[in-house]
């Protein structure tokens, strides 16, 4: 059971880029960057453990995306030497030599209440980032967190999330679950209690990001075909509060398929 605590508010200028809907082409060659300058990171993370004492509370509404996302089956082929903008500058936990960007929650560009922005007493510092914060909201359907990001060519890319599971796997009733729309296109359900199931405890660690397909838990891996140019990625709450438990997200992970381990990059439990 996680208590609540004062939460540390983060609201950033809002910003839209138009979709570049899918690429074609080689991904190989693509340079990931973050559209806010600084403070970002490649790195490589997915599973990695924390304890229930974080908390985070927030509400907001949703806003929902007019253009559709483009995911397929992940069939690799494409190269992971993207580089990124920005560096971890050590610390714990941190390592800055992958490929990959890394956008924390105070990277975000724009947080909707009721999302709401936490301390956590349990992950360990990144750099500049310390402590590291995360972002929940305990309303139905409300609460939205936005990043955005550059690419200098067509990329098939790979996401994850370090995200928070009070009670992993599907047979339970914590909320474990977001609604991610990218570059304005239509929201789809992305249910990462489907890949906690074996976590042994309550704990943060990285999940891909990918779409349930009606009431199944997806089987493989999913890319994402992006065009040249700017993104954004949106994630909306998707579960309220069930008895002092909601979703919880620190950061976002994005690399050139195939992607390295996230928790290579940055480590929830070094």
């Amino acid at each position: 059971m996680r208590t609540f605590r004062t939460p540390v508010f983060f609201l950033a200028a809002a910003c839209s880029f138009d979709p570049n809907g899918k690429a074609t082409g080689s991904a190989g060659a693509t340079t990931l960057t973050s559209a806010t300058g600084g403070g970002m990171t490649s790195t490589t993370g997915n599973d990695a453990t924390g304890s229930g004492g974080d908390t985070g509370t927030s509400t907001s509404t949703a806003s929902t995306s007019s253009s559709t996302s483009t995911s397929t089956s992940s069939t690799s082929g494409g190269s992971s030497g993207g580089t990124f903008g920005g560096t971890m500058g050590g610390g714990t936990g941190c390592n800055d030599n992958g490929p990959g960007l890394l956008l924390w929650v105070d990277d975000a560009i724009d947080i909707s209440p009721p999302m709401e922005v936490f301390d956590s007493e349990v992950l360990p510092p990144c750099g500049s980032y310390d402590p590291i914060r995360y972002a929940a909201s305990t309303v139905n359907d409300e609460g939205t967190i936005r990043w955005a990001f550059s690419t200098d060519g067509p990329a098939e890319i790979e996401i994850f999330g370090l995200v928070f599971d009070d009670i992993p796997g599907l047979d339970s009733p914590d909320p474990d679950s977001y609604y991610v729309s990218i570059d304005g296109f239509p929201e789809f359900p992305w249910v990462y209690g489907c890949d906690t199931v074996t976590w042994p405890n309550p704990q943060w660690g990285w999940v891909a990001v990918r779409p349930v397909l009606g009431n199944t838990c997806p089987a493989s891996l999913v890319t994402y075909n992006l065009g040249s140019g700017e993104h954004t990625l949106q994630l909306r709450n998707r579960e309220g509060m069930v008895e002092d438990t909601f979703a919880s997200i620190a950061a976002i992970y994005l690399a050139v398929t195939p992607a390295p381990a996230p928790d290579t990059i940055y480590d929830p439990t070094p």
